[in-house]
């Protein structure tokens, strides 16, 4: 009689086991499943929902005119057609400026590249080879550095002539013979040494700009 009891016993535990594993595998199921995508859908929905009020709610406004627009215009016009400015170079712990002069448009970081910085090469490794980006050389045959602090700038002296400065915290370089003058910091004394650039067969496709001292 107490065996009989135990087996029915056991076989009701042994049920429920059952039932209850399969019970948390549907539930499992159902999380990943497609109650999971039913909530994303929901969710998702929810959000387009929200949106929709905001946009009717609280539209963004519409302008006729942007000021800020019209000044990022008049600063790349003013970069590129090279307005009249006057530069004034500084170095770290010192407010008074050591060097200025009147110059052609705004100043360039010397990070700026004239050429793509970047270029794909083609890796010849037996196993397969793959494109791979790397440094592209400028036109002075060297790779620029990846960050600076030095300023290119073009000057005007007395006489109307370019000259280039450079400018960082710890130099300012100037194209041509200098002195320092206390009181007014940096003064060229001469001529300025500037390149001779020339556009060579300018409106074709064969066209270059050549350089020369």
């Amino acid at each position: 009689m107490i065996q009989k009891l135990w087996a029915t016993r056991w076989a009701r535990w042994a049920l429920g086991g059952a039932a209850g594993i399969a019970l948390l595998g549907s539930m499992a199921s159902a999380c990943s499943g497609p109650s999971n995508a039913a909530g994303q859908t929901l969710e998702q929905n929810s959000s387009n929902q929200s949106q929709t009020i905001a946009e009717e709610t609280l539209p963004a406004p519409v302008f006729k005119y942007s000021e800020i627009r019209w000044v990022t215009i008049e600063a790349e016009a003013s970069e590129a057609l090279g307005e009249q400015t006057t530069s004034f170079a500084f170095q770290q712990g010192d407010p008074n400026p050591i060097f200025s002069c009147p110059s052609i448009g705004y100043p360039v970081a010397n990070t700026a590249q004239l050429t793509n910085p970047q270029k794909i090469v083609h890796d010849s490794y037996p196993q397969g080879g793959a494109a791979l980006t790397v440094g592209n050389m400028d036109p002075n045959q060297i790779y620029p550095p990846t960050a600076s602090q030095g300023t290119n700038i073009l000057c005007v002296n007395r006489t109307g002539q370019f000259y280039l400065a450079y400018s960082e915290p710890n130099v300012v370089t100037v194209a041509g013979s200098a002195i320092w003058v206390d009181g007014k910091g940096i003064v060229m004394n001469g001529a300025p040494n500037m390149p001779s650039c020339k556009v060579l067969n300018a409106g074709t496709r064969k066209a270059q700009t050549v350089c020369t001292k």
